[in-house]
């Protein structure tokens, strides 16, 4: 949003209307699409939970008209305005099939080529989908899992065709803000917000758009038979397809021009509890140092 006013009220109000839909993003995880996901799948069964957070670098541009000047002005604020979440909990159903869901949205995903199930495999594919609220994508899904002397690593690459509804909002600038309206927007359809705030444009974007994700998983054994895995993600955007609707704001006197999309990508971080995926023939994650008693 612009802040180029800080000590105006209208950007006090903007950032509180941005702190409002910052947090109800990251409670209900529909603000920002998938995290990273890798290609392996877990056996019949088996679970894995996932939760991270992602920082929304998406930026877009209105160009306002005011009475006295004309100024562009963007959506995107401080970081703490931009924060969103992903809870990802997964249930393996066998043969390479696994289905699981967040808050707001399921998933499934079928793994054609698995490095677990296939000795020889280079590396794991995987196709998905996924929806849920303002959401709906299916995606191609590439891993390898690496072990460099008892450390695994894991490159991880998506590439998603994804449609999504983004709620946005831009502070007006001072100049356009007239408290004593009453009508503003008169007779306008489909407004996607309950209420506006005054000096503040809020509407709706409809962006279809390739998204490729791309990170790194790190799975560290805790036991025989589970991992936790840190993994952190940059994912880029090309979009195909942008529009508006339910464009609304209270006590503005303004012209809106154009409305573009600068910037579109998320930077992700989180943390998974799975069960360890090894190679066939891959020895244990941890080794007794006790003989057997066993003797063949």
């Amino acid at each position: 949003m612009d802040t180029r006013n800080n000590d105006s009220p209208v950007p006090q109000r903007s950032q509180v209307w941005g702190h409002l839909l910052g947090i109800g993003c990251f409670l209900t995880t529909a603000c920002a699409p998938p995290s990273l996901r890798n290609a392996h799948s877990l056996d019949k069964g088996k679970v894995s939970l996932a939760v991270s957070g992602a920082v929304d670098q998406t930026e877009l541009q209105a160009e306002i008209y005011t009475l006295e000047d004309n100024q562009t002005v963007s959506s995107s604020g401080p970081v703490a305005e931009n924060l969103s979440g992903d809870i990802t909990l997964s249930v393996g159903l066998g043969k390479g099939f696994e289905i699981g869901a967040t808050t707001l949205g399921v998933h499934a995903k079928y793994s054609a080529l698995d490095e677990r199930r296939h000795a020889n495999a280079p590396l794991s594919i995987a196709l998905a989908l996924e929806g849920g609220f303002r959401y709906a994508g299916a995606g191609l899904l590439l891993s390898r899992h690496i072990d460099l002397g008892g450390l695994g690593v894991r490159p991880v690459a998506n590439v998603w065709y994804q449609t999504q509804s983004i709620q946005e909002a831009w502070a007006l600038p001072e100049s356009s803000v007239v408290e004593e309206l009453e009508v503003v927007n008169p007779g306008a359809a489909d407004v996607s917000t309950d209420e506006t705030v005054s000096g503040v444009l809020t509407g709706m974007a409809d962006l279809s758009e390739v998204a490729i994700p791309i990170g790194i998983e790190v799975p560290i054994a805790v036991s025989d038979k589970w991992d936790i895995v840190p993994f952190s993600a940059y994912a880029l955007s090309l979009p195909v397809n942008i529009s508006y609707r339910g464009l609304s704001c209270a006590n503005c006197l303004a012209g809106l021009g154009d409305i573009t999309l600068e910037r579109r990508s998320y930077v992700w971080a989180g943390i998974k509890l799975q069960p360890t995926l090894r190679r066939p023939g891959a020895p244990p994650a941890t080794t007794s140092t006790v003989p057997s008693e066993k003797q063949p």
